[in-house]
């Protein structure tokens, strides 16, 4: 029963760690999401200039270049936020099963003491 409440323990300071990390990761996800949409409306403001001014510049290129590295973070973080969400399925699944373990002994312990 100790073995089992310290890896109950042990599961719950896992739980605790996973959220704040999923947290984390969440936050990152909004605050590159803000960037992308920054990005893409300075794009569009670009985009809309007269003619004249449609080129080719070191500020449209350093533009698309940010819009395809927020992109790519977004999609590591959305990867992560999946990996995380389910390593937290797997670590809250296990906890349930260990309560339900230790409450089978528990009930055996009281059936045998009597």
């Amino acid at each position: 029963q100790h073995k089992v409440e310290m890896a109950l323990s042990n599961i719950e300071s896992q739980v605790t760690k996973m959220k704040a990390g999923l947290h984390e990761t969440e936050v990152s996800m909004k605050e590159a999401q803000r960037r992308e949409v920054v990005n893409e409306r300075r794009r569009e403001i670009r985009r809309k200039r007269p003619h004249t001014e449609m080129i080719a510049d070191e500020v449209a290129a350093a533009l698309e270049s940010e819009s395809l590295q927020v992109r790519g973070c977004l999609e590591e973080l959305r990867f992560s936020e999946n990996k995380q969400r389910k390593a937290l399925d797997r670590l809250l699944n296990q906890r349930q099963a260990l309560v339900n373990d230790l409450q089978a002994k528990a009930i055996s312990l009281q059936v045998d003491q009597t």
